[in-house]
């Protein structure tokens, strides 16, 4: 028990506290802790503000779909951020034969993989689900049974998104192990997954909000959602019977699963871990290439090698050109949207568009990883009779290369949706190449200063190291500050003026971030 216990604690540090608690100097610890509390205050800021508006929004007993509508969209994003890491954890972990070497039962061996997992979806339940609880407890007076369950739903919702997402993790490992090229297929099948669950949550959305009235929804949710609208219910009725059901039909499918689970685990990793063997090899020219060819083509590989990689710096540029070919094929609606709209505001609509992609460009970085994903090969790429400038230089064109094709393209459609004038156009086209080349050398510098190196599963550095945390919560941060300032100055100056001030402020901070590289980044990755 003892070791289970302990095996439970130790995969839970690596998930939540790994990148600050590896970080060699104090310093950086310390701003670790600190931008993280900050992350957890503002995300806990943002959540309670949205169930906030929605119990303002409501009266009396139409307050309960309030409660309700967050704990449906908690449970999405939960199982969103489930499939984003479940199946690197659960059986693509690197330290499989480790663990099946320790004297530990297959069971207790599934199930601290499963309730470390737990426990990073509880980091995530505390902003999505706590505080709509506690606040709808607090605006209808309710009573000690109803908090008390709020704890017990907080512990079990979870569970089901975790067991769905390990099981379509399941069948995406055995579909694409027959494929030449895995990694391709597996992140296709994840983006499917991905859409289908958005997608099934607004057909859900539609069902319930087909009903007349708001007791009308509350009892569709309690029919089509059981898994967290019985607890709903028991909690604000008071109902034993009704929460006691809904806390077993999220228990009992993670408790078959741990049972599924670890009778076949061994066999399961083993399939898991086959690849695709060519059967008519031949052997053809070796081709050769610049140094820095051969560095960048690396980069590619690795970055579709790992699918985790790909589905956290992907959505940017996808949400970009879909977005725009989505508006494009809703012209008419969308320009009567606009008609509507006070003419002072639709004159404005190039800086709109700028500050949205300002937003999803440096939300997509993929530098702020790269350096750590060398792991404990990085000595090689180190001892290459290469120039430092052209490995940062083969990160950042990675970067580039995910982000400008789209985010042109995107401006592109844009622009001929909205009919913009050339100088807008070409201001915009520079101000996505400048975003581009500064989040990628921004990432970059971020991951110089907190590297980590020791991680077992590709997880641990894409979504959960401090330089990925301070990358894009640094980059959300910026865009909401230019967006505030936007929101002051708009109007008051030409549109092109303001673009090209846009611009110069990026082109600033790329040749700062490029500075850095050539004096202190240079030194910094020699040191690693």
């Amino acid at each position: 028990m003892s070791n289970f216990i302990n095996l439970v604690k130790l995969q839970t540090r690596n998930l939540l506290f790994s990148s600050i608690r590896h970080t060699r100097s104090k310093g950086k610890q310390a701003a670790g802790m600190g931008f993280l509390a900050f992350m957890v205050v503002t995300l806990l800021a943002v959540s309670s503000f949205y169930s906030i508006t929605l119990l303002n929004a409501l009266q009396g007993e139409e307050r309960q779909l309030a409660l309700y509508t967050m704990a449906l969209a908690a449970f999405v994003l939960l199982l969103v951020f489930a499939a984003y890491n479940c199946g690197n954890h659960l059986f693509g972990s690197k330290d499989y034969d480790l663990l099946r070497s320790m004297p530990i039962s297959k069971t207790a061996l599934v199930a601290s993989k499963l309730l470390s997992f737990l426990s990073l979806q509880y980091f995530y339940a505390l902003f999505l689900l706590l505080p709509a609880i506690l606040l709808y407890g607090l605006f209808t007076g309710q009573s000690l049974f109803y908090y008390l369950g709020g704890v017990g739903m907080f512990l079990v919702l979870p569970m089901p998104a975790v067991v769905l997402s390990a099981l379509f993790s399941l069948v995406i490992g055995y579909v694409s192990s027959h494929f030449k090229y895995k990694n391709l297929v597996s992140n296709l099948l994840m983006m499917i997954f991905i859409v289908l669950v958005f997608f099934g949550s607004f057909m859900i959305q539609t069902l319930v909000g087909s009903a007349v009235d708001v007791q009308e929804v509350i009892r569709n949710m309690q029919l089509y959602l059981p898994f967290f609208g019985l607890m709903v219910k028991g909690m604000i009725e008071g109902s034993l019977l009704s929460y006691l059901l809904g806390l077993l039909c999220n228990v009992l499918p993670f408790v078959f699963f741990v049972v599924f689970f670890a009778k076949r685990f061994t066999s399961i990793n083993s399939r898991l871990r086959g690849s695709y063997r060519e059967k008519n090899y031949k052997l053809a020219k070796i081709k050769q290439s610049s140094s820095f060819n051969a560095l960048f083509m690396k980069e590619v590989r690795r970055y579709f090698a790992c699918g985790i990689y790909v589905m956290n710096t992907a959505f940017g540029p996808v949400i970009m050109l879909g977005a725009s070919i989505f508006a494009l094929f809703s012209k008419q609606s969308l320009m009567a949207i606009m008609n509507e709209l006070p003419p002072e505001l639709t004159a404005q609509i190039s800086v709109i568009l700028a500050l949205g992609l300002i937003f999803l460009i440096v939300m997509s970085c993929t530098t702020n990883s790269s350096i750590s994903l060398e792991g404990r090969h990085l000595w090689i790429i180190k001892s290459l009779p290469i120039r430092t400038e052209e490995i940062f230089a083969a990160k950042i064109a990675l970067n580039l290369m995910i982000l400008i094709p789209a985010a042109m393209l995107s401006v592109l459609l844009l622009a001929l949706l909205f009919s913009l004038n050339i100088a807008e156009l070409l201001l915009l086209l520079l101000l996505c190449a400048v975003t581009a080349f500064f989040t990628a050398s921004f990432g970059l510098i971020v991951n110089l200063n907190f590297p980590r190196f020791d991680w077992v599963s590709e997880t641990t550095v894409v979504k959960q190291s401090m330089a990925c945390m301070i990358s894009i919560f640094g980059g959300m941060i910026l865009s909401g500050i230019i967006a505030f300032i936007s929101i002051q100055v708009i109007g008051s100056m030409p549109v092109l003026v303001y673009l090209l001030i846009l611009n110069l402020f990026f082109i600033l901070l790329g040749v700062i971030c490029l500075i850095y590289l050539k004096k202190a980044g240079i030194a910094q990755f020699k040191q690693l």
